[in-house]
């Protein structure tokens, strides 16, 4: 027997020797049987196949019969047919075709959803090919649920897995090829997921578990972080300097920045959240004293900031406005006032009436501030030694009138008694005046000295010393 290959099956022929001369019949018998084979992924079908009906040596009839798999091919041999002295091979001419085997493949797919739907529902899906196509079998779209979003990016052992039923199988998973796209919201949300998969159909049918996986989460609801106002004290702000507080009120969670900041002055600033209760105090500011003419403006600044996860605006109706920044103006005036130091020393007499005074003042807001002395406590023994200082605010370049008063009453021999104004640091007036109460009753000692109060420039300038005492002053 010879084999020859036709299309994609192969036909088993049928070889004899006989006699010349005699008949066909006698070695073959009535009937000769070729078998027509599919090759591997192929089928062949009895009915697929017919005989044209050409004539042929010897053969008087064909007809086809299913074998399994296989198809026979009779030939009904002529008895009258005599074998030709030169060997005889007839064809049989037949019409007839190969058809590929389906392979089937059967997908148990399933979702695995939260906060999500699917178009596909779970279930067996079952499809079939030639072998060696490549055709689309599953395109599955997973919708969030509403005011829901899928966490980003999603590695593909999380979206989706591909497992053969059959572990002995060597078709697996890289026969499909799997593309993935996402779809976003106006918010730029991912709210949908979709798997479009194809199978390369093998030479077996085979079965895998698909699993496509979506869990939502809930959008967080984003409330407006606003600082709704600012509270504290901007008015002016005299030379000699101040603290001051301010309070931010705004939504809980809401941030901002803060800075204080004036020409040639160090910046005080920070950053700040606004605590659960609506409120932020910002740490105290200050102002420092500023000896000087001319008015500083300093400028409060409040800028709102963002975080990762969210943005805070101001109030445009309490910040100007603005939304984002804004600056408060705050002045601090010029230098109006000046600390003057008052030294006073009172020396105790060698005696003394309780009914002798002592009298030292000056000009203070255009009133005479006196320090009166009864004797009985200023010079109750001999030797003591009584001394005040003092510091007075005053006007700048203002006029000052120093006063000491000293009156003897009816003693005998009270001795004298000597007063003394020494100013120095004045824009004018600086310099000692002295006095003298003489030796006898109800004599009486008076000086009072005017000067002129230190301009801008110094916090503190200009010194009185006031001495009154029962020995010489030098």
């Amino acid at each position: 027997m010879s084999v020859t290959q036709i299309d994609n099956f192969t036909v088993t022929q049928a070889d004899y020797q006989g006699t010349v001369g005699t008949a066909l019949y006698n070695f073959t018998g009535s009937t000769v049987e070729l078998v027509l084979s599919p090759n591997q992924g192929y089928t062949v079908t009895a009915t697929d196949f017919s005989w044209d009906g050409t004539p042929s040596n010897g053969v008087t009839a064909v007809n086809f019969v299913q074998d399994g798999t296989d198809v026979k091919c009779n030939l009904t041999i002529d008895p009258t047919y005599l074998i030709p002295s030169e060997g005889i091979s007839f064809p049989v001419c037949v019409s007839g075709k190969s058809v590929l085997i389906p392979i089937n493949l059967t997908l148990n797919f399933s979702n695995v959803l939260t906060n999500a739907t699917s178009n596909v529902s779970n279930g067996a899906l079952t499809f079939s090919g030639d072998r060696g196509t490549t055709a689309p079998v599953l395109d599955v779209t997973l919708t969030a649920d509403a005011n829901n979003k899928f966490p980003t990016p999603i590695n593909d052992s999380a979206f989706f897995t591909i497992t053969n039923t059959n572990p002995q199988s060597s078709v697996s998973s890289n026969d499909f090829t799997v593309n993935k796209t996402y779809g976003q919201d106006g918010s730029g949300n991912f709210n949908s997921m979709r798997v479009v998969a194809s199978y390369t159909f093998p030479t077996t049918d085979e079965t895998f578990n698909f699993s496509v996986t979506g869990s939502a989460e809930a959008i967080p609801v984003i409330t407006p972080l606003v600082i709704n106002s600012i509270s504290g004290n901007f008015s002016s702000v005299n030379w000699k300097g101040t603290a001051r507080v301010f309070t931010l009120l705004g939504t809980p969670g809401a941030t901002f920045d803060y800075s204080l900041t004036a020409s040639g002055q160090t910046a005080q600033s920070g950053s700040g959240t606004i605590n659960s209760s609506g409120y932020y105090s910002v740490p105290v500011f200050q102002f420092a004293q500023r000896a000087a003419t001319g008015y500083k403006n300093f400028t409060l600044t409040i800028t709102a900031t963002s975080t990762a996860t969210s943005t805070t605006t101001l109030n445009p109706t309490s910040f100007g406005g603005q939304t984002s920044t804004y600056g408060f103006t705050i002045v601090q005036t010029p230098q109006d006032t000046v600390f003057i130091t008052r030294n006073v020393r009172v020396d105790g007499a060698s005696s003394g009436d309780a009914n002798d005074s002592l009298a030292i003042g000056w000009i203070e807001n255009e009133s005479v501030r006196t320090e009166a002395r009864p004797m009985s406590n200023t010079f109750s023994s001999q030797g003591i030694v009584i001394t005040i200082s003092d510091v007075f605010e005053v006007p700048i370049n203002h006029n000052i009138l120093t006063k000491i008063k000293y009156t003897q009453h009816s003693i005998a021999s009270p001795g004298a008694y000597y007063t003394q104004v020494n100013i120095t640091g004045m824009s004018a007036g600086n310099g000692v005046t002295n006095g003298t109460a003489a030796n006898s009753s109800g004599a009486t000692s008076l000086i009072q000295p005017s000067c002129t109060s230190p301009g801008a420039g110094a916090a503190t300038a200009g010194v009185v010393n006031l001495t009154a005492s029962a020995n010489a002053i030098p």
